[in-house]
């Protein structure tokens, strides 16, 4: 009972953080989007001026597609992530949606094995059954 409720946990943490970065991914594009627009903008007033031709304006708004069709299939992955941590929560409505509040944090640390090993080992249900095991 103790696995699969540390299984449980682990699952729910996972799809979490899976979710906060498809959700940073996200504002990310979101960004980029109004870049691309700022682009074509940019391009419209150069073409208009006569600095610029109608190939860099044609580039500008095709780029500006490719980063909405970006965006739309990063919305569906955050959608699908969102689905699985209530899958994970074993949540009836799987459809129910957050707003997810923490910032993704990925620590810059240097692991020693050997340190990494002493902190999971006392507390690692899994590896302890199996030692009790061979006992």
């Amino acid at each position: 009972v103790a696995i699969a409720v540390v299984n449980t946990i682990q699952n729910i943490f996972l799809a979490y953080n899976l979710a906060l970065l498809q959700q940073e991914q996200l504002e990310v594009l979101v960004d980029v989007l109004v870049l691309s627009w700022d682009r074509i903008r940019y391009q419209e007033v150069r073409q208009e001026s006569g600095q610029g031709g109608s190939f860099d304006l044609l580039q500008s708004k095709d780029a500006y597609l490719n980063d909405s069709t970006n965006y739309l299939l990063q919305k569906t992955n955050l959608q699908n992530a969102l689905r699985t941590l209530n899958q994970a929560m074993s949540l009836e409505n799987v459809n129910q949606v957050y707003q997810l509040s923490d910032a993704l944090q990925i620590p810059a640390a240097n692991y020693q094995m050997a340190d990494l090993q002493e902190k999971m080992l006392p507390h690692n249900r899994s590896f302890q059954d199996a030692n009790d095991h061979r006992d």
